[in-house]
């Protein structure tokens, strides 16, 4: 899609992320702060914005945001 964007940090050992965007204008942000965190984030429809953080350690996460403007 037009004018998506994702951003994604992992400073710390051993983890997964999965980010995946369909439509136009959603934002999603990522943070695993810790070690082995895994997380699922999906968007599909238009401006629709996430942000998700795992800051300890053993985390698992699934976002999913389908339709317009959604918030998390």
């Amino acid at each position: 899609g037009a004018q998506n964007s994702a951003f994604l940090t992992q400073p710390a050992d051993r983890n997964e992320a999965t980010l995946s965007q369909s439509g136009e204008e959603n934002n999603a942000s990522l943070w695993q702060t810790a070690a082995n965190n895994r997380a699922t984030l999906s968007q599909d429809g238009a401006e629709n914005r996430a942000d998700l953080t795992q800051t300890a350690t053993g985390n698992e996460a699934a976002l999913r945001q389908k339709g317009d403007e959604n918030k998390a």
